[in-house]
């Protein structure tokens, strides 16, 4: 989206929301009667959605990076530079 347009969403975005503080005013019943209620509804409930998912996702979903090694095994060597095993493992078959 050009700037032109982002700006041009911006101020009619804006504009809407100024507005409509000056529309004709009846008395509000409810608490979704009041101006910008459904707008700071909407803000809150995506605020919320976000901070429960970031939440839940580092809390319960996430796990280490040696999750999935059998408990007392040791850490995992990184592999060498040439692309050889690291334990010299599986060296006879490609010697030919």
């Amino acid at each position: 989206m050009s700037r032109f347009r982002a700006l041009l969403l911006g101020l009619a975005l804006v504009g809407s929301v100024v507005l409509g503080f000056f529309g004709p005013a009846k008395e509000p019943h409810h608490v979704w009667d009041y101006k910008g209620f459904f707008a700071l509804y909407g803000f809150a409930g995506c605020a919320l959605i976000v901070f429960a998912s970031k939440a839940l996702g580092k809390h319960i979903l996430q796990r280490g990076e040696d999750y999935y090694r059998p408990a007392g095994a040791p850490p995992e060597e990184a592999p060498e530079a040439d692309g050889a095993h690291p334990r010299g493992e599986g060296e006879e078959r490609h010697r030919g």
